[in-house]
């Protein structure tokens, strides 16, 4: 009932009501999953809001316990704009005592943040490169978070996002047919075709010469898509195929 849904944190028309109580309980079944395992885990590390609970349950309510209790926690946000943000009331719903309303704990504004959880009762916070570890302590990136976060400042670490280049290889990805290397291109240009023959994009008309631009992103004003469609005419304009995979904000 809580996770066999067709999508992960809600659909086009908004977050699914119930993602308070959600990801309380995956964060609780996440403690209670390794107590009844009864391996002593070396570190504990939860991403983002929907896990943000995690650490506020080990130590509001298995701080003494033998299996997670008193195991680091490692807390890593991948973006600040969403904050897991609900009404104080959901306290008593998911079996946290009201000591956690307040500045150095849950409160938010009046209302409580799964997010600042995650932040304050972790004991090391990383996020996705250095840069962004320094952007979201400022107001201009900090989405409402950068007091909090400044005060968390000596445990905060940007670590830079990487690839797999075991699996992201294209002489040996499975999904690339055509496969090449920085020694042997003469695959690409088959694999591009590929590529434009699965989209049901021209291949014709000189499209060899044309560049295929590709982007992967969530479609929201946060990466940049509010300025993509101000340009959109402009890029149009191009001599260029265009890919995007993404979803998002419906406008776009």
């Amino acid at each position: 009932d809580l996770f066999d849904r067709e999508a992960l944190y809600g659909t086009a028309a908004g977050d699914y009501a119930d993602n308070a109580w959600r990801f309380a309980v995956f964060s609780r079944a996440v403690l209670e999953y390794v107590r009844r395992r009864g391996e002593r885990p070396s570190v504990i590390h939860a991403h983002d809001w929907q896990a943000g609970l995690v650490p506020a349950y080990q130590k509001m309510q298995f701080s003494s316990d033998p299996t997670v209790g008193g195991v680091p926690v490692v807390f890593t946000i991948h973006n600040l704009a969403f904050q897991g943000v609900f009404p104080p009331a959901t306290l008593d719903e998911i079996g946290l005592g009201w000591e956690v309303f307040n500045l150095q704990a849950m409160e938010y504004w009046g209302q409580i943040s799964y997010l600042k959880a995650g932040i304050n009762f972790s004991e090391k916070i990383t996020t996705v490169s250095p840069n962004y570890a320094r952007e979201i302590l400022t107001p201009d990136m900090g989405f409402g978070f950068d007091g909090v976060l400044s005060r968390r400042r000596d445990d905060l670490v940007g670590i830079l996002n990487g690839i797999d280049t075991e699996r992201w290889n294209p002489q040996a990805d499975p999904y690339v047919t055509a496969r090449f290397s920085p020694e042997d291109l003469s695959g690409k240009a088959r694999a591009r075709e590929q590529l434009l023959e699965s989209m049901g994009l021209p291949r014709g008309n000189g499209a060899h010469a044309r560049p295929v631009i590709g982007l992967i992103a969530r479609l929201t004003d946060q990466k940049g898509m509010d300025l993509i469609a101000a340009a959109a005419e402009d890029l149009m304009g191009l001599d260029a195929t265009w890919t995007v995979l993404g979803n998002g904000e419906p406008r776009y």
